[in-house]
């Protein structure tokens, strides 16, 4: 306790640490000499001439000076005893306020008086004193107050020491229990989450034009390049798997591109659902320094494998290159966490604006035609393009093959039909039950999203079958046109019972006919 911090100072003409004093020297003078600096008396009727020392000379110039002497046993205590100080304690925290008081007047036996404790030596103050005493000694002691929380009791600090314990016993377990999804996360992926991933605002405004949106994404890439504070993206790893092309490198083949870093995997239905957001993008700036590159970024070990990766690619059409991150490098170098996330990427390497989700297509489309706006205007942008070799070019059983990825079957025993959705050919192909043809339902493989005889009718990637034989109808779920199909057998024609060729967000129904955008 800092005797400062009570009233009891004014009981004293001093107090004063000797460090405060310079060339006090030889003993016995020193503290001769500091009162005289002091202007503080040294007779021995002076009640308020007390110290406290450990070392023997201490001791003798006190003696000398005619001032109460304390004395702490850090040398022998004979010598001590010897040097006739006016009491004797063990260790400094053993002396009382009764013992700085009264400076152990009425006793000079040389055996060492038990130390009294604060609060009795509080009762021979008078009242102003004591009462201010025993607040300090309140206040000091808060952090040692005992407390009960749900049965349990300890001090503050007990309570401190066992819940900062829990919270990381807790965090452990966590760690423990979700090891597997902790496997993704990265120190900057948690940075990201904690202040946000480079982007620009993306809050619509109801009164902005198109133009006007765009422009504000040029100033924000400007601003970005001017502050100097860009994130350089890595390069790729050597020896990484690629598809779609030979390996790239952004310092090297994509230098002078802006770049879309798309981070995906094969089983995520939401990295499905952007393909078309991407197909769009490269078939809209297909003569232009543009180009997006695939990160497959494994959820699962067994999504690692290339060839697996590889009829992914074939299965969705991607004609994009593709790399195999099956260590997650890029990854966690850029703190993603989540699929599917978009980083773009400017001509010099810097990433622009990291997106992650679906339905971002709008947003994707106007930082792409900012950044080509911004960088070329500075003059930055290589139109070379990037030479392909697309993994559907080169694979004998798409060429051989009568069906593409095929995705459905349903069978009509009675009448010997087999029903086939012949997904990437975006046809319906009917055989017998022993596999020979009979007909198809759609017209030449390409995609698109008509009505009409079995002839003219257009399909895009359907899948699901269903077969009503009552009616010799077969319903049919049109993937990638979000729509509910019908073939007539009866008619020979295909009409749409439910969509209209784009994904809705409505999830109450209610509409009908094309009216009704579906959901899937």
């Amino acid at each position: 306790m800092s005797v400062g911090c009570t009233t009891i100072g004014a009981r004293f003409d001093a107090i004063v640490s000797a460090d405060a004093f310079e060339n006090l020297k030889p003993a016995p003078d020193i503290f001769l000499a500091a009162s005289r600096i002091l202007d503080v008396p040294t007779s021995e009727t002076s009640e308020a001439q007390v110290l406290s020392h450990d070392a023997l000379a201490g001791v003798q110039a006190a003696k000398s000076a005619n001032m109460r002497c304390i004395a702490v046993t850090t040398l022998a205590e004979d010598t001590l005893q010897a040097a006739g100080p006016s009491l004797i304690r063990k260790e400094i925290g053993d002396i009382s306020l009764d013992d700085i008081l009264n400076g152990g007047s009425g006793y000079h036996n040389p055996e060492k008086q038990p130390s009294q404790s604060i609060s009795a030596s509080v009762q021979s103050l008078p009242n102003s004193y004591s009462q201010e005493i025993s607040s300090f000694q309140e206040k000091d002691s808060v952090g040692d107050a005992v407390f009960s929380i749900e049965g349990f009791q300890g001090s503050r600090r007990d309570i401190l020491r066992y819940g900062s314990l829990g919270i990381a016993v807790s965090c452990l377990l966590f760690t423990v229990t979700n090891w597997k999804a902790m496997q993704y996360a990265s120190p900057k992926a948690i940075w990201n989450l904690l202040l946000g991933a480079s982007s620009p605002p993306f809050g619509p405004k109801e009164e902005e034009s198109r133009n006007e949106r765009i422009q504000q994404f040029v100033n924000y890439i400007s601003d970005l390049e001017k502050r100097g504070t860009a994130t350089t993206v890595p390069e790729f790893p050597p020896k990484l798997d690629w598809l779609n092309t030979a390996p790239l490198q952004l310092r090297r083949d994509l230098k002078g591109k802006v770049v879309l870093l798309d981070f995906w995997t094969y089983c995520c239905i939401n990295c499905m659902h952007v393909l078309p957001d991407l197909e769009f993008l490269e078939k809209k700036y297909n003569d232009k320094p543009f180009v997006v590159v695939g990160v497959h970024s494994a959820k699962f070990d067994n999504e690692k494998d290339l060839e697996a990766i590889r009829n992914a690619v074939l299965r969705y059409g991607i004609s994009h290159p593709v790399v195999n991150d099956g260590d997650m490098y890029l990854w966690r170098e850029l703190g993603v966490s989540s699929w599917p996330t978009f980083a773009l990427v400017g001509p010099n390497g810097k990433l622009i604006a990291q997106v992650a989700g679906e339905g971002r297509r709008k947003d994707l489309d106007d930082l792409v035609k900012a950044a080509l706006i911004y960088y070329g205007g500075k003059q930055m942008l290589n139109s070379t393009p990037i030479p392909l070799n697309l993994e559907k070019d080169n694979d004998p059983r798409l060429l051989t093959s009568p069906l593409k990825f095929p995705g459905k079957l349903e069978v009509d025993v009675l009448n010997n039909r087999l029903f086939i959705s012949d997904s990437n050919h975006n046809r319906i192909v009917v055989t017998d039950l022993d596999g020979n043809f009979k007909m198809q339902i759609g017209s030449t493989g390409e995609e698109g999203f008509r009505d009409g005889n079995f002839d003219d009718a257009m399909f895009n990637r359907p899948q699901g079958l269903a077969y009503n034989p009552k009616k010799n109808l077969l319903y049919v779920a049109d993937t990638e046109n979000h729509a509910l199909r019908v073939v007539d057998f009866v008619d020979e024609s295909v009409r749409t019972l439910a969509g209209n060729g784009t994904k809705g967000s409505d999830y109450q129904g209610g509409g009908s006919g094309t009216t009704q955008a579906r959901t899937f």
